[in-house]
């Protein structure tokens, strides 16, 4: 290919032998009439005549194919570049004008994307230039899911997409649980099954407390337990969980449900407690039996549950069931009950011997009226 060239400053010549494509006709003219003459849609070449001392030959951006990377399905659109001509040196003053298409910086997605522009020379146009910008995205063949199985991927199926493979409500998965779209096109691992599931959720743990579980093949998944799983619920030190929650201690897995209706407490055995028949109470009253006497009920919301508590020496039992050891009592608060007695005692002590007076009076008085 070949561009300008003059026969001397007396003589100029301008002559565009040959591009790329197309049929290109050579014009020789005076200086004042220097001029180009090809024939139409003929992209290639852009040339200045002859008159100006520095000759200008430039090239048109080609046509460009890319591959989006890796993870990807995108890329930046680059700037466009005009091109020197063969054998002729780069020329510093020619630039690109951009016209219409994907702008320099933009995103450009999958597909053939036209771009027009125009090269310039000392703010002259030398040619209008339109060139097409390919970008292709390596995929993998589209998942083909099972029955019962959801795909979150993080490109669908395009070259390093990474997926999370779930099961329905209600189905357990059988298999792989992740797989990505691999360097050679292909899924890395194959697709799992969901089947109805009988595994049981984890229980939770209770506070103060922790889970000890054993599984028939000595294997838990995820957040799992399989059908005959068999958990324990055991106290930190300084805990305990009360007789009345005892059978609660123990559950079994089956058919996706445990068998216990609900979880045991644990409660410190470091306080007084009147536990299970205070937990869900609207307000409670709590007073203590001494020796003979009662003082103390627990009001329960919904039904009235009377609550007597012995107290003897540090510990607290629970009348009306078995003896249950509830904890023991600070020598503080022991001291507080021990004077609250004392009190109620001399007060009934004073109203026995206002009863007794008052009973004297009402005597005296009949014995004066006979």
């Amino acid at each position: 290919m070949s561009c300008v060239g003059t026969v001397g400053k007396s003589n100029p010549v301008f002559m565009l032998l040959q591009t790329h494509k197309g049929t290109v006709t050579t014009t020789i003219l005076n200086r004042r009439q220097a001029s180009t003459r090809y024939s139409q849609g003929i992209p290639g070449y852009a040339v200045q005549d002859a008159s100006v001392e520095d000759q200008v030959c430039v090239r048109c951006p080609v046509d460009r194919t890319v591959v989006a990377s890796r993870g990807t399905d995108f890329v930046f659109m680059p700037h466009s570049k005009l091109k020197k001509c063969k054998h002729r040196p780069r020329v510093p003053g020619a630039k690109w004008e951009y016209l219409y298409g994907p702008r320099p910086g933009s995103i450009i997605t999958e597909g053939s994307h036209v771009v027009a522009g125009r090269a310039l020379y000392n703010h002259k146009q030398l040619q209008q230039c339109q060139y097409r910008y390919t970008v292709l995205v390596r995929k993998c063949p589209p998942l083909m899911l099972p029955k019962y199985v959801d795909a979150h991927c993080s490109r669908g199926n395009v070259w390093g997409s990474e997926c999370e493979l779930v099961c329905h409500q209600g189905y357990q998965l059988r298999g792989h649980n992740v797989t990505a779209c691999g360097d050679q096109l292909m899924w890395t691992n194959p697709l799992p099954q969901c089947s109805v599931t009988t595994d049981c959720p984890l229980p939770m743990s209770p506070s103060h407390g922790r889970l000890s579980c054993h599984t028939p093949d000595g294997s838990v998944s995820s957040d799992l337990l399989p059908e005959g799983s068999v958990c324990r619920y055991m106290c930190d030190e300084g805990y305990s969980v009360p007789e009345s929650e005892s059978h609660l201690l123990v559950t079994l897995c089956t058919a996706a449900e445990w068998n216990s209706t609900a979880d045991p407490s644990c409660q410190n055995n470091t306080q007084p407690q009147v536990g299970q028949y205070q937990r869900d109470a609207v307000h409670h009253t709590v007073r203590v039996r001494h020796r003979a006497h009662t003082h103390a009920v627990t009001h329960r919301q919904v039904e009235h549950v009377y609550v007597d508590l012995k107290i003897d020496q540090h510990y607290a039992y629970v009348q009306k069931t078995e003896k249950v050891r509830t904890g023991m009592i600070n020598a503080q608060v022991w001291q507080s009950l021990r004077e609250r007695e004392r009190e109620r005692d001399r007060q009934r002590q004073g109203n026995s011997d206002a009863a007794a007076s008052e009973k004297d009076e009402e005597v005296e008085k009949e014995g004066k009226a006979e």
